[in-house]
């Protein structure tokens, strides 16, 4: 019998600590923008957190033979949560900053400070504050979409551009595409070689390598289902 209330414990203190950090997690999105499938999400959180806890305090007790006692609160529930296995320096993300847009990112680290928090850079900066990586929680960094192939690029397109020796990249547009031949020996079959840009801010043209040329620094795949889901299947349990 204790053991089959033990493991009921186990099960429900895993539920506990995942809605927490959902509910902690959508608090942070709300800080961006009114949005009204997180405030229904967070509203059922916030109902079933306290239950629970009761629950827990009560199976805590049929475990111990004793009065009731204080299951884990919801801060060390959420210092207890641990980031998606692939978040992991290096990793490329996509993530939602303070303006509520969504960013192309790369995982600079993850550590304990309260919270298990996620240290996140830029991956396409065009501000000076963009330099500077941003702490966030793991619910708001989600895993990286195949960014557009630069071959798909066209003369006109609008795109951003990076000068050699630049940190921060530039407004642009396509102006010239140089192909290798195809079936040459790089291998490239007629693959984009390089890009000539003409730089949107000082009319000034560069051609530049389909590395240095990306479509935004903004992710415009909607993520913000991902979230939602994922905290409205923590809150059902």
């Amino acid at each position: 019998m204790q053991d089959d209330v033990a493991e009921l414990y186990a099960e429900l203190h895993s539920q506990f600590t995942e809605q927490v950090k959902a509910l902690d997690d959508i608090n942070i999105a709300l800080q961006a923008g009114h949005d009204d499938e997180l405030l229904a999400v967070r509203q059922e959180l916030e109902e079933s957190i306290p239950q629970l806890q009761a629950t827990l305090a009560e199976l805590a007790a049929l475990t111990t033979g004793q009065a009731p006692v204080q299951p884990p609160s919801q801060a060390q529930a959420a210092a207890t949560a641990a980031a998606p296995a692939w978040v992991h320096p290096g990793a490329p993300c996509r993530f939602r900053f303070t303006d509520g847009r969504w960013y192309h990112g790369i995982v600079d680290d993850v550590w304990h400070q309260g919270h298990q928090n996620v240290l996140v850079q830029f991956r396409f900066p065009t501000r000076p504050f963009m330099l500077q990586p941003v702490e966030l929680p793991p619910g708001i960094v989600v895993p990286a979409s195949p960014l557009q192939d630069t071959s798909r690029f066209t003369v006109g397109s609008r795109v951003l551009a990076l000068q050699p020796g630049q940190q921060l990249w530039q407004p642009a547009e396509v102006t010239a595409l140089q192909h290798a031949a195809a079936g040459t020996s790089d291998g490239s079959n007629g693959v984009s070689s390089s890009c000539t840009v003409m730089l949107v801010e000082t009319g000034q043209t560069v051609a530049l390598p389909p590395t240095a040329i990306t479509q935004s620094s903004y992710s415009h795949e909607a993520a913000d289902g991902l979230d939602v889901s994922a905290a409205a299947a923590a809150a059902a349990g």
